[in-house]
């Protein structure tokens, strides 16, 4: 997961990238740890790489979604992404502003930063947009490859390294009760 600490609320996104086929509807994920109601604040999405359009641009226009004033600023939004995107209501009273883009297509693919300026704490997440990527027959990913924990684990150590802990006390942990289980099996 990749963090932005701002005193003591943080926004959490997702180190691995959203892979999705041309049509998908994804989740971007990205929330404030711990909850924070976030309904009454602003909640900017941008796309760092966007080659905006011209007519976009003399508009002042920057974001793929702008909620705002507790509803979406489409004014300043950027028109390709009017109408695909939305954040959940009920998703913004414990702090989870993930993105949902609709119908993506390639032109969607690339990094999106997720910024609230009360906490002026923002996290980046990468989407990928993939011709090649299986859907099954309904049009649903064929695996859920959007699944969004409500308290993701922090996995790395103060070095920004990743623990190999949990890779090591999950096998103890299940041989243990297998040799638990064995030994109660013979009396």
């Amino acid at each position: 997961m990749t963090q932005q600490k701002t005193g003591r609320y943080h926004l959490i996104g997702s180190s691995e990238p959203i892979v999705a086929a041309p049509g998908d509807d994804v989740i971007l994920p990205c929330r404030v740890d711990p909850d924070w109601d976030a309904v009454e604040k602003t909640v900017e999405w941008s796309k760092p790489d966007l080659e905006v359009d011209p007519s976009d641009r003399q508009k002042g226009v920057e974001y793929v979604f702008l909620y705002r004033f507790q509803r979406e600023d489409r004014d300043t939004m950027v028109a390709a992404y009017i109408e695909r995107t939305s954040l959940s209501s009920e998703g913004l009273k414990h702090g989870d502003v993930s993105l949902r883009i609709r119908n993506v297509t390639l032109k969607d693919s690339g990094r999106f930063r997720c910024f609230i300026p009360t906490l002026r704490t923002d996290a980046e997440v990468r989407l990928v947009v993939d011709p090649n990527f299986l859907t099954t027959t309904t049009g649903t990913p064929a695996f859920n490859r959007n699944l969004i924990t409500r308290k993701p684990r922090n996995e790395s150590d103060s070095n920004g390294r990743r623990s190999r802990l949990h890779v090591c006390v999950v096998p103890v942990i299940v041989f243990f009760f297998l040799a638990v289980c064995a030994s109660t099996l013979r009396f």
